[in-house]
């Protein structure tokens, strides 16, 4: 299940993907709404603050949705300040090896709480984002409509 919403003004953006729902239909969502996101901010010169929640029980991605994730992380028009947050120990460090390995435009960190994350975030842009932690807080508490 995909949830997320975008703050066109402050320039943030969180997601959530938590257990059922359609792994590839989830990400594809996830990319065209990031798209819109990344094209705002990108037009008002600002880098997107972006959230992403995986919950517990979410499934690991497939190899189509890596190979997504992979090909959109690629593109030239990628360029935020991201954090992961997970409770899974393991999953947050191969995201952190994984990085170091790979060295792209979009500065990505791991988490392992929504406020730990948003203040990451916060740091990255220099100043609080208050909308940012309520739309954390109404992602990460909403259930499917």
């Amino acid at each position: 299940m995909y949830l997320h919403e975008h703050d066109q003004h402050s320039h943030t953006y969180v997601a959530r993907f938590a257990p059922g729902g359609d792994m590839q239909a989830d990400f594809a969502a996830h990319f065209r709404e990031l798209d819109k996101a990344l094209a705002l901010a990108r037009t008002d010169g600002v880098v997107l603050a972006l959230l992403i929640l995986f919950e517990a029980g979410h499934e690991v991605p497939d190899a189509h949705s890596r190979a997504m994730v992979a090909e959109y992380q690629s593109r030239d028009i990628f360029t935020a300040n991201l954090v992961i947050v997970s409770r899974n120990p393991l999953l947050r460090g191969v995201l952190t090896a994984l990085e170091w390995i790979r060295g792209r435009k979009i500065k990505m960190q791991t988490a392992s709480s929504v406020d730990e994350a948003t203040a990451m975030l916060e740091r990255a842009r220099g100043c609080p984002i208050p909308s940012l932690r309520l739309a954390a807080a109404r992602v990460s508490q909403s259930n499917a409509a």
